[in-house]
């Protein structure tokens, strides 16, 4: 068990109100929807990059810095003394990415946090071949990967990691690390994740002791952070030994999720016995299925249930990171997207008692939708809908409110042939208008959907879907149980809304 100085347990139970995690690569040209012009590539991408920070109104107390790839095992995005530096593209016009956003969070007076990507899809490029995959295939786990992810079961890849987040802490002064075992997986052979878990216990207790030596070094306390999945189970599922990280005092702060809108706080407070902080995490790119580029209500029931279930703070994660006038003024060509809701969520995330008082939408999730994985993380293979419902087999889903409220709106998605259709909110039947041909151009199959805004999608041929709204509908703060009856139709979206006063009266 590590034994941390009084300094080191402050900082780590300091108050945090919004985490704000940035794909840094990415700001350059958002998967093709505003690439930089080139003009002045560097100062471009500055002003991108802190735009929001700046001049939104926000309550961002910590910056994780998420430099993607490449992130040292083959190569890095900075000068370094123990492997070659990545020049292709971008990355060579800059003489070192990291020093940039070291400086932007001193800047700033932010906590400054590098991340890791426990393993990722890094790609092959003639130039940059990754020499080490290919030496030592016996190394890696061939997956849906085709170039191999990295084996925590491995000392070797466990030496090469540790080495490359070493350099990084020595030449930078950041204020500790993320390892983020949600981006991809598995880091450990499938089927066996839970029996090797001692292998990335053992991985997170080495980073821990470098970075108290660099706590020593530095004179300042060093946090780890991890990102792990939406539950407990699922992060034992994929190896993760969150109870006994926390009893040793290997972390200090979990980060909870990407894509699930539900993070089982409760839970991870009990198993971790409030040892150490607890983030929950909205992805607005890689987004729970169905609800791309989630509209401001949305954003707002996501944040008030983890609020009312105990979060410490909450971390927006792979935004814009600049305002729609800021991406204009830097882009080449007239930019396709950009989320406007984004700012106001700055504002909004951390003020639950602000959030009450505005319209909040609850939903019940979609299962699937994240091909970058084989584990329990991202998959959102735990969800409910959509339901199949039969003579013999109603449907019954749950809804998670912040509070108890008489007058929420209750409003159902089906596919099928319309026909008699009953409906029922905690036991008590209700009634409400029922629409033919509605339209939701989300709702897709075979193949669910993530990160992906609307406007990039083509439309959906021959969609008729049924669009169910119950008014005045009694909710209780906490699960609400919905049954729907019907005959061979399918239930797709379920939401409960709560209105702002004025505007539902």
């Amino acid at each position: 068990m590590f034994i941390l100085s009084q300094a080191h347990q402050a900082m780590a139970h300091r108050k945090r109100r919004t985490l704000a995690q940035y794909d840094v690569y990415d700001i350059i040209d958002r998967n093709g929807r505003a690439p930089l012009k080139y003009e002045n590539p560097i100062e471009e991408y500055k002003k991108r990059l802190t735009d929001y920070l700046d001049h939104a109104e926000n309550t961002v107390d910590c910056v994780l810095w998420d430099p993607e790839w490449p992130n040292g095992e083959e190569y890095t995005q900075y000068p370094s003394k123990i492997r070659p530096r990545f020049t292709c593209g971008f990355y060579g016009l800059l003489e070192d990415m990291y020093k940039i956003y070291e400086e932007a969070g001193r800047k700033r007076g932010l906590e400054s946090i590098l991340c890791h990507r426990i393993t990722g899809s890094d790609p092959f490029y003639e130039e940059f071949p990754p020499v080490h995959k290919l030496a030592h295939p016996e190394m890696y786990i061939f997956d849906w990967w085709k170039l191999g992810l990295h084996n925590l079961n491995e000392p070797e890849i466990r030496k090469r990691k540790l080495e490359a987040l070493t350099e990084c802490m020595e030449n930078y002064d950041f204020d500790g690390l993320e390892i983020d075992f949600c981006r991809h997986t598995p880091f450990l052979p499938p089927g066996r994740q839970w029996e090797l878990r001692g292998a990335v216990t053992e991985f997170m207790t080495d980073v821990r002791k470098m970075l108290l030596t660099m706590e020593e070094k530095k004179g300042k306390p060093m946090m780890l952070y991890a990102r792990v999945p939406h539950t407990v189970a699922g992060a034992n599922e994929d190896g993760l030994d969150v109870a006994l990280w926390a009893d040793e005092q290997i972390v200090d702060c979990l980060i909870i999720g990407t894509r699930s809108y539900f993070a089982d706080i409760e839970d991870y407070r009990r198993k971790t016995h409030g040892l150490v902080r607890l983030f929950p995490c909205f992805d607005y790119h890689h987004c729970t299925d169905g609800y791309a580029n989630a509209p401001l209500e949305v954003a707002r029931g996501v944040f008030s249930n983890w609020w009312d279930q105990g979060a410490d703070g909450i971390v927006l994660f792979n935004w814009m990171a600049a305002r729609r006038e800021v991406y204009q003024e830097t882009a080449k060509s007239k930019i396709r997207i950009h989320p406007n809701c984004e700012v106001e969520q700055l504002r909004e995330a951390a003020d639950p008692e602000y959030m009450k008082k505005q319209t909040r939408t609850f939903v019940a999730e979609r299962r699937g939708g994240y091909p970058y994985c084989n584990g329990f993380a991202n998959h959102n293979m735990d969800k409910p809908l959509p339901i199949k419902i039969t003579q013999e087999k109603d449907a019954l889903v749950e809804i998670r409110t912040s509070e108890a409220r008489d007058d929420g709106r209750l409003t159902l998605i089906l596919s099928g042939d319309k026909g008699n259709i009953c409906v029922w909110v905690n036991g008590e039947e209700v009634t409400g208008e029922v629409q033919t041909g509605y339209e939701d151009k989300l709702i897709r199959y075979p193949v669910p959907v993530s990160g992906f805004h609307p406007d990039d999608l083509d439309e959906v041929e021959g969609q008729s879907l049924i669009r169910c709204i119950f008014d005045h509908v009694r909710c209780v703060k906490g699960i609400n149980h919905i049954r729907v009856k019907a005959e061979n139709m399918q239930l797709e979206k379920a939401e409960i809304t709560l209105f702002q006063e004025e505007e539902h009266s």
